[in-house]
């Protein structure tokens, strides 16, 4: 692997970015470049937590930036070329022409928000490895998040409802985004739609689930603590206190020491009917 020498990686980009309307040549050209910036050291390498496994450059983090930022004008300026260019880099079978069709779809615009939202559903429940699926859920989604709520939240709700479904997986690691987000302040829509995922509890989910929960802690910690005693008193089963004590950490200490009492006390108490 080379030393980085900016004025080289900018001659490289730009070289690269002139291919931006051609999605073969540019998708050629781009495994030029990762190949000459690549860590031959630790080849042949996968995405981490593949199922289905993709080949990767293992290229320095600088070069992908730079990669990125010279997108950036051309998709502003061709959101069309750009989702054209997307859809042939989803088609490589390298996980970086993968992750930079995702940079490309979190980047466009969203008028309409359909042409975005039909491709995070449909790589969405298609792709098997993980770090692929948490980015098409975080990265893939930017411009969604700041500029088309409203279509982006029915989304997420419906595909919320799809039971074992890649989409409820992907909406999932999209929650936990939407939560970090500067702005979002939302947080009555977000007890609505995980209510009921936390009290039914599925253990394909419960990692996720505490995750949002460890999220949700740190953003807001008496509200999210508050409808978590909720929870515990509507619906105390194992599987529910178990995904609660795994994000105990994220609270303060008193709201720790609150919400174990809670979990203590309605341990072996049935939910109420109709809860």
């Amino acid at each position: 692997m080379p030393a980085i020498q900016p004025s080289l990686l900018k001659t490289q980009t730009i070289d690269l970015i002139d291919h931006f309307s051609r999605p073969a040549d540019f998708l050629h050209n781009l495994h030029d470049l990762l190949e000459f910036y690549a860590d031959r050291t630790h080849r042949p390498n996968t995405v981490t937590n593949a199922v289905h496994l993709l080949q990767e450059h293992r290229v320095p983090k600088p070069v992908l930036r730079s990669i990125e930022q010279i997108l950036i004008p051309k998709i502003i300026s061709n959101p069309q070329g750009a989702l054209i260019l997307a859809d042939a880099l989803w088609q490589d079978h390298w996980a970086e022409g993968r992750l930079f069709a995702i940079f490309i779809l979190g980047q466009l615009p969203p008028k309409p928000a359909n042409l975005i939202l039909d491709r995070i559903a449909a790589w969405g429940s298609t792709c098997k490895e993980l770090s692929i699926v948490q980015a098409i859920a975080t990265r893939g989604t930017e411009s969604l998040r700041l500029q088309a709520e409203t279509e982006y939240f029915q989304s997420l709700e419906k595909w919320l409802t799809y039971k074992q479904h890649p989409l409820r997986r992907i909406s999932l690691y999209a929650i936990n985004a939407l939560i970090n987000t500067e702005n979002f302040e939302n947080l009555p829509l977000l007890f609505r739609w995980l209510g009921p995922l936390i009290r039914n509890a599925e253990i394909e989910f419960k990692d996720q689930l505490s995750d949002i929960l460890r999220a949700m802690a740190k953003k807001a910690p008496q509200e999210t603590s508050h409808f978590l005693r909720q929870i515990i008193v509507s619906a105390p089963n194992v599987q529910t206190a178990a995904i609660i004590r795994h994000a105990l950490d994220a609270f303060p200490p008193d709201l720790q020491n609150l919400l174990r009492n809670y979990l203590r006390r309605y341990k072996n108490k049935k939910a109420p009917l109709g809860s």
